[in-house]
């Protein structure tokens, strides 16, 4: 029983782990063909392939001063109409119109608060709130291939049949062992 509840604490534990270090701020210089893997939490602009399309600033070098260098962010955008001067653009995986969110390396971009860290591809602050976050896990799922969907529904009857013990916990979740099965893939499977 001590294991199970060591367990569960560390599942409850990973997913700030990852968003902590998955934070969706990343650069990528496009030559190079790679990107952060997780640049792009946030509904981004895309080219008709699915790949982001990046925003190409000049600033200061932090290595040489008096230097500059290329920093290229990915383009959140919002469905919503913008305040302000921000003009719309079409997005060319669906032609549907959208609006790029500002960002603080974009010209009159405002000075950050005192002691504030920002970085050249943080949204500004006055548009953080039109920042949506990528649907994940769960839409993905219907794009998966059965061969999948077939792993995880494995994955869940190998659990269940090799369990000392298969209960309910407080929120209504199958558990294992006094582990909760809750990771989406093995939700849908079931």
């Amino acid at each position: 029983m001590r294991r199970g509840a060591r367990v569960a604490g560390l599942a409850a534990l990973l997913p700030a782990l990852v968003l902590t270090i998955t934070e969706p701020r990343a650069t990528a210089a496009p030559e190079d063909g790679l990107g952060d893997v997780f640049a792009d939490l946030v509904v981004v602009l895309r080219d008709e392939h699915g790949v982001p399309l990046l925003k190409e600033f000049e600033v200061p070098s932090e290595i040489e001063p008096g230097l500059t260098e290329q920093v290229y962010c990915v383009q959140p955008v919002s469905s919503t109409p913008l305040p302000g001067p921000v003009l719309p653009v079409v997005n060319p995986v669906d032609g549907r119109t959208v609006y790029p969110i500002p960002l603080m390396g974009d010209p009159g971009a405002p000075l950050p608060a005192e002691g504030e860290e920002v970085e050249v591809c943080d949204p500004q602050p006055a548009y953080a709130m039109y920042v949506a976050e990528a649907e994940l896990e769960r839409l993905n799922m219907a794009r998966q291939p059965d061969r999948v969907k077939e792993q995880k529904l494995n994955d869940v009857m190998i659990k269940l049949l090799t369990a000392d013990e298969v209960t309910l916990d407080g929120a209504g979740r199958i558990t294992v062992d006094g582990v909760a099965i809750d990771a989406a893939p093995e939700h849908a499977s079931i």
